[in-house]
């Protein structure tokens, strides 16, 4: 065993060559990009407002809103029968390729089901779901579309 350490220690090391450095793509833009963004379901405009996304800064929009039922029963299934409604967007930039950026979008749309089914099933919803990523350029618009008319409009300032 001495024999061994002592022969390693005469051996001359082998010198490694560095590491060639290898620059990864920022993993999204940094300038601040301001967006005008519209939601609807079909003709009714749900939101409208901008939204600005900086490097890995997303931006995001949340409304929750509850109201009274909106029909009457003779004798309710659940105590708490409120009509929900809620819309979420996330906006984020991030790079597709070395020198393309673009975004993501996600939106979540819920509401309450059918006035017919209020009775039966109170606590009835609907909810649409859409993820996108798409590369717009400044100046211009693009539209997303889901399930049940729900459309999102991105104009680039």
């Amino acid at each position: 065993m001495i024999a061994l350490m002592m022969l390693a220690a005469a051996t001359p090391a082998v010198p490694v060559p560095p590491l060639p450095v290898i620059e990864m793509p920022r993993a999204a833009p940094t300038t601040p990009v301001n967006f005008e963004v519209e939601v609807r379901a079909g003709s009714e405009l749900l939101w409208s407002g901008t939204m600005r996304v900086s490097g890995q800064s997303p931006a995001s929009f949340t409304r929750n809103k509850t109201d009274a039922p909106e029909a009457v029963c003779a004798a309710p299934v659940y105590n708490s029968t409120n009509s929900r409604t809620s819309l979420s967007l996330t906006l984020t930039g991030r790079r597709f390729a070395q020198e393309k950026t673009g975004y993501n979008l996600r939106v979540t749309w819920e509401r309450p089901g059918p006035a017919a089914d209020a009775c039966e099933a109170p606590l009835s919803t609907r909810t649409v779901a859409l993820a996108q990523d798409f590369s717009i350029a400044p100046g211009q618009s693009v539209t997303v579309t889901g399930d049940a008319g729900l459309s999102v409009t991105l104009r680039r300032r």
